[in-house]
């Protein structure tokens, strides 16, 4: 009886967890934003567009960027991802498929209040065994600071893309 009372408090706590992580969390994330950043020695010039599709059951990223890099070379990256509620985890996940070949997943959390969405390391495609971790803060109503991060097996995680956008 003892362990169906813990195992019962134990659903209930993770059921409370995951309604306060609902879709209304990512709204203010929803247009187009552009921006400017830096990346391991580019400048950056960004456009994102976050929408809802599918009948409101993802929210997908579509991210255009040019990179020039300091020798003057000009790289156009683009990338999608899409965003869903993971019924089995009763999470958000988030997945990045990045025109270099790769593809990277999240878990995400909301932290203080909605002003900073963490996208922690979930697992990765054709990327080497690096890990990433991506962080949206939100700096005003129409700003945020994007920030990715990788880490190569054992070893820390490193800042390798910071974007300030605007809508």
């Amino acid at each position: 009886m003892r362990k169906t009372l813990i195992l019962v408090a134990c659903l209930l706590a993770v059921t409370s967890t995951a309604q306060a992580l609902s879709w209304s969390d990512f709204d203010r994330l929803v247009g187009e934003w552009h921006g400017t950043g830096t990346q391991s020695g580019y400048t950056l010039t960004v456009t994102q567009n976050w929408e809802r599709v599918w009948g409101g059951k993802f929210l997908r990223l579509t991210t255009h960027m040019v990179a020039i890099g300091e020798d003057g070379t000009e790289e156009i990256r683009e990338n999608v991802g899409y965003m869903s509620f993971d019924n089995d985890r009763l999470s958000f996940v988030f997945r990045q498929f990045f025109s270099a070949g790769y593809v990277a997943a999240f878990d995400v959390l909301v932290e203080n209040g909605g002003a900073v969405l963490d996208f922690g390391p979930r697992e990765a495609e054709s990327a080497g065994r690096i890990q990433a971790r991506m962080n949206i803060e939100f700096t005003g109503n129409d700003t945020y600071v994007q920030n990715i991060d990788l880490a190569n097996p054992r070893e820390d995680f490193v800042t390798k893309q910071t974007l300030t956008m605007k809508r």
